[in-house]
């Protein structure tokens, strides 16, 4: 069984959706200081919402692909972050991410040097620039 759930979660690094790389990006970034709290956890729903996104993600599944997402970022950072490209293909999508992400975390207060780090080494990996 633990080699089954192993092989799962290996396969699991790069294959998946747009938003669940989103997820993955925000979880990475906000990482240094615990994982997302209330706030920008609200704004992914309002998010959601306003995509439509909510009417096929339920809150247990977004919360579930919330805690698989924390997993695979802190069991291998590099990893998770190198299988953006693959969840976020289009340069748009990876533009977009990376500005939603900025606007999420700035609603739990300024962003600290190290999530500012993060952002863009984030931007580094998916070959696009950190909007100011």
């Amino acid at each position: 069984m633990l080699r089954l759930k192993q092989a799962r979660d290996e396969a699991s690094f790069d294959p998946g959706r747009p938003e669940t790389g989103f997820l993955r990006l925000l979880i990475y970034v906000s990482s240094g200081n615990g994982v997302v709290d209330g706030r920008p956890f609200n704004g992914i729903r309002r998010v959601m919402r306003e995509l439509g996104l909510d009417k096929t993600v339920s809150l247990a599944q977004l919360k579930e692909a919330v805690k698989h997402q924390t997993f695979l970022v802190r069991k291998d950072e590099a990893r998770a972050l190198n299988g953006l490209l693959v969840m976020l293909p289009e340069q748009q999508q990876r533009a977009r991410a990376l500005s939603l992400a900025r606007e999420l975390l700035v609603m739990g207060g300024p962003l600290s040097a190290e999530k500012e780090s993060r952002l863009a080494r984030v931007a580094q990996v998916l070959q696009t620039r950190l909007a100011a």
